[in-house]
Order: structure tokens, then sequence, then C-alpha cells
């Protein structure tokens, strides 16, 4: 790498913890977060780009902790946390949750906005998206998207062998 003046590493995360392993099945969360640090003592410039679909949005508060812990670690290191909300499949935007699923979702929102308020390094535009996306969840969306949506889901747990309430601590639906 010394013979790079410039470089720059992206890394695609769109979680912490259980929840990364869940989304990205076949994830060993304790190997990606050794090669996130790897990344950072380097001292080059690392982007974590999150792809925001109704599973990441549950639990976006705790990647930007992580996000801001490792700039705290690495405060040499440039370090940005980018975000990018799915459209498509559209039973998988974060307007496609049930409910009970939606308030989860908001808290966690509000709880990602409030803490990159303090990370004053992080692109100011990245705030925005998921304030934008905060304005949208609330959208109505189709009883038919929700429930493709707990089907899709369904179907990844049996195939799987995961659990969507044990993953997220709630259950998939509200009875």
């Amino acid at each position: 790498l010394g013979q790079f003046h410039d470089i720059h590493f992206t890394l695609s995360v769109d979680a912490v913890g259980t929840p990364a392993e869940y989304i990205r099945d076949g994830t060993d969360w304790s190997v990606v977060d050794r090669n996130i640090h790897s990344f950072c003592s380097l001292g080059k410039s690392v982007s974590v780009n999150c792809t925001v679909s109704n599973y990441s949005v549950l639990t976006i508060d705790s990647l930007v902790n992580y996000v801001i812990q490792l700039k705290n670690h690495y405060p040499n290191t440039p370090i940005e946390l980018l975000f990018s909300v799915v459209h498509n499949p559209v039973h998988l935007v974060p307007q496609a949750l049930p409910a009970h699923l939606r308030h989860r979702a908001i808290s966690s929102l509000e709880k990602a906005i409030e803490c990159l308020g303090t990370f004053d390094s992080n692109p100011p535009e990245q705030i925005n998206t998921l304030k934008n996306l905060l304005n949208k969840i609330n959208e109505t969306r189709s009883h038919g998207l929700i429930s493709r949506f707990v089907e899709f889901t369904e179907t990844l747990d049996r195939t799987r062998n995961q659990t969507f309430s044990e993953t997220f601590g709630v259950p998939l639906y509200d009875l």
C-alpha cells in the first residue's frame, strides 16, 4: 500500500452484530468487525456505506454509534458514514413495515439523526438522507406490500434457519 499516495476504502456494512449476520446471511460479525478495525488502523480514508432497507433501519442507530466509536478510536483516520435508501425491491423499502415495526424504525432513525449531529466530520447531506427517510416512513403503504415483506421474511427465516424476532427482539407481525 505504501506505493500509493491516495487510498480510499469503501466498506459495505448495513448493521452491526447479529442484525448484520441476519441481513447478510453468511456474515460472521466478529470477522467483519476485525476487518473494519484493520482498515481503519491503516490511517487511510474509509467510507462505511449502509444500504437502508426495512431490516437495517430497525437498528440504524447502532450502526451510527459504532462508526462514531470507530472515529473516536482512530481520530487520525478520515471515516465517513454514507446511506443509500432501498427503492427496489419494493417490499424491502423501509416504508414497507408493519405499524409496530415502523414505530421501532422511527425511534432508531431519530436516535441515529441525533448521534450524527455530533459526528462533525461526516458529510451533512447524510443527516438529510435520514431526515427525508424519517418523513417518508409514515407514508401509507398497501397492505399487500407489507404482506409481501412478511412472507419474504418468513421464507428467508425458514430457508436460512434464522428468526427475525430473535434477531431484532420484536415479532415480525403484531397480532
